[in-house]
Parts: C-alpha cells; structure tokens; sequence
C-alpha cells in the first residue's frame, strides 16, 4: 500500500479537486469547530470506502489491515471531541466533503473497482492525509492536550 503511482495505471488517473477550504484553520491555535469536524467527516468516509468488498488484493493485506485500524482508532478517539464542537459552520463545508468522497467513491464504481481505481483512490487519500497533517498538526497537537 505504498509506494509511487504505478504507470500501468496512468491513463486511469483522473483530477478531483480537493476541498481545502473545509480544513481552513482561523489562524488561532486551535482548530476551528469545522476543521475538527471535516477531519472527522473525513475520516469516516475514508473508512467507508473502505468497507467495501472489492478492496485491492495486490496490495500488502497487512499494511492495509493496520491502515484501517488506524483509521478506526483515529475516528472513535475523535467521537468524544464531537460532542463538545460547534458544529454550526460546518454544514456549509460538508455538501464539499461528501461530493469529493462521492466523486472518489464514483472512480471506484465506474472502473469496477480495479487495482488501478484502487490506486488513484490511495493517491488522493494520501493527498488529503497529507494536507490535513500539514496544515493542521499543531493545532491536532494543541487539541489532544486540552
């Protein structure tokens, strides 16, 4: 489950224009109340697309397997944040977040979910990660010691 985008799946690459704004961070130290719940949102759409049937045999089953436990861990230690979180900006975030998870979740229908849509959804899954860790982990940090 890693590594670089392989070539034979080139063609198969489609563009999805990530939803930036709906980790957008105030500046503060802490995270915004729609930041901590697009994180959350997104978490729990990663694991949907996940628990699907049709996951990608060529990959490390090990690696994913650990991979999906930390995305379950991750989503029920953050269940105890969500009910403290003014949840009333975000609705206009998350229209955002559940077309872009849609649209990923639509790759993997349309290309029968082959090893190649597989990978395009580990490519953008990867991106969105990234960006959430990079924009948003001393305000994460800051959260977890409150």
């Amino acid at each position: 489950m890693g590594g670089n985008f392989p070539l034979e799946c080139l063609q198969d690459n489609v563009f999805m224009a990530f939803p930036a704004t709906a980790f957008a961070t105030s500046g503060a130290p802490q995270l915004s109340s729609s930041g901590v719940k697009s994180i959350y949102e997104t978490l729990k759409n990663i694991d949907s697309l996940f628990g699907v049937d049709d996951l990608p045999t060529m990959w490390d089953q090990q690696k994913l397997e650990y991979f999906q436990n930390i995305i379950y861990r991750q989503i029920e230690e953050s269940k105890c944040m969500m009910g403290s979180v003014d949840t009333r900006d975000y609705l206009v975030w998350a229209k955002v977040l559940k077309t872009y998870f849609g649209n990923i979740a639509e790759v993997l229908k349309e290309k029968n979910f082959s090893y190649c849509a597989w990978e395009v959804v580990r490519k953008e899954l990867l991106y969105t990660l990234q960006f959430i860790l990079e924009h948003n982990s001393d305000s994460l940090l800051w959260s977890n010691r409150t």
